[in-house]
């Protein structure tokens, strides 16, 4: 049955009418219709008035889903990607300067660790300097934005603090580590500022850049010995190799930017920075403390460093030397010694030359009574040089040229007049033999400079009869 029923189907979609089937259906169909025609009361329908609707015209717009989407996608691309990038560049005042707070507010949320939070808080705390340094230049600064920027620098300063002491219950050392870090950022952020109101020979209390470097320097808990949290050596050691590795990284990605000049002075900084690093890694056994503390300022001195090397502003305004001053090595110690103590002999050999046309007798006797404390600290330098005390020896040295400079000013030897016999009489002096009487410097500070592990083997002895 089923089978039958399934051929009957499918006869069925088969079977089609012919032309002439269907007419004679058709004419069939309508003469049965005129002899059988539909009753009136069918045919006619009462009329009721539907209820006007009062509505306002209005055309209908067909937008294609395809073309909503593109729309949404292109709006969500310029609301959290173009927008937020164009803000980055805003200064207060800026129509999208608020949408910058806000970024950054959201930028805050997404650091979870109190170290990312204390780094973020550092970052935005450069910013509003680096902001209110540009107003100040373009003479845009009014008295509101002034407060709103010690306000907001202070908040950072303190969110950031805040943080520090919150990471020190659950990592003291890593406590210890942002203290250096953010301490470093606030060195150089005042360091720029004081540059800046030193600039407009103003006072830093009439300034807001002297005004911000108040509220930086202002109770920084974090910069202060006895406020410092103790770090591991294992510890420091670990984040200079760090932060060594990215200051080369900086280096490397640089070479087409800065100028050869400006990259050797920072790579001199940072060979200087390592061998402090090794040379108290040779020491720690002996003294501990001191060696974490010669590393803690390594490590300040590194971040300075990186803070330079990214910062355009603090590039711009400030020199590295400021920073990060050069150590110089015994050899560089011994070239400069070398190099004002015949600068002084020089003076010297003029003012001995151009006493006999001195006819006050008492700018004479002043020179006289002032010639022997000069010798005194020229001997003093002499045996610093020999201890390797190098800051005393040039304190020293520095001294007696400035007592030099003011015999020569008050006497007026030195106004426009040329020894004669002066440049030869120094290199008389520095190329005598060791028998000679006279003093040959240089060959002596190089033998001191050598013998300065055993101080005892070499003493310098200086003679005032030999320079003047």
């Amino acid at each position: 049955m089923k089978r039958f029923s399934e051929q009957f189907k499918k006869k069925s979609e088969n079977i089609r009418l012919t032309v002439l089937e269907k007419r004679d259906l058709r004419e069939r169909l309508v003469s049965y219709m005129e002899y059988h025609p539909l009753p009136v009361s069918l045919t006619k329908t009462k009329f009721q008035p539907a209820t006007e609707m009062i509505t306002d015209k209005f055309k209908v717009f067909y937008i294609s889903t395809k073309y909503l989407k593109g729309v949404t996608i292109l709006a969500t691309i310029f609301v959290f990607i173009i927008m937020p990038s164009l803000a980055e560049r805003t200064v207060p005042g800026d129509i999208l300067y608020p949408v910058k707070g806000l970024t950054e507010d959201i930028r805050g949320s997404l650091n979870f660790t109190p170290y990312e939070k204390v780094a973020w808080e550092t970052k935005r705390l450069e910013r509003r300097v680096a902001e209110a340094r540009l107003l100040v230049k373009e003479g845009k600064l009014t008295p509101q934005m002034e407060t709103d920027f010690l306000v907001a620098v202070q908040a950072h300063k303190s969110a950031a603090e805040a943080q520090i002491k919150s990471l020190e219950t659950t990592d003291a050392e890593g406590a210890g580590l942002a203290q250096i870090t953010f301490s470093s950022v606030l060195d150089v952020q005042s360091a720029v500022l004081r540059s800046d109101s030193s600039s407009v020979n103003a006072t830093t209390s009439d300034t807001l850049s002297g005004a911000i470097a108040n509220v930086l320097e202002d109770n920084n808990e974090n910069t202060g010995k006895d406020g410092q949290t103790v770090v591991s050596f294992e510890r420091l050691m670990a984040q200079l190799e760090i932060e060594t590795t990215r200051v080369y990284d900086l280096f490397a990605s640089n070479q087409s930017i800065a100028t050869a000049s400006e990259i050797a002075d920072a790579k001199r900084r940072l060979t200087d920075i390592e061998l402090k690093i090794n040379n108290a890694s040779d020491k720690y056994q002996e003294t501990p403390d001191v060696v974490i503390e010669e590393l803690r300022t390594a490590l300040g001195d590194l971040q300075k460093l990186i803070v330079f090397i990214t910062d355009i502003n603090v590039h711009e305004s400030v020199s590295i030397e400021s920073l990060v001053p050069i150590v110089l090595t015994i050899e560089e110690h011994q070239e400069v010694f070398t190099k004002n103590y015949e600068k002084l002999v020089a003076d010297l050999l003029i003012l001995k030359n151009g006493q006999e046309k001195i006819t006050d007798p008492a700018m004479i006797d002043k020179i006289e009574n002032t010639l022997p404390e000069v010798q005194t600290l020229i001997a003093r330098a002499t045996s610093s040089m020999t201890s390797a005390l190098f800051n005393e020896a040039d304190f020293a040295l520095a001294s007696a040229q400035e007592l030099v400079n003011s015999m020569l000013s008050m006497s007026g030897i030195g106004d426009g007049i040329i020894v004669t016999g002066a440049t030869d009489k120094l290199d008389t002096i520095n190329s005598t033999t060791s028998s000679s009487t006279e003093l040959n410097m240089e060959t002596e500070i190089k033998n001191d400079v050598n013998n300065t592990k055993n101080p005892s083997s070499t003493t310098a002895v200086i003679s005032s009869q030999t320079v003047i």
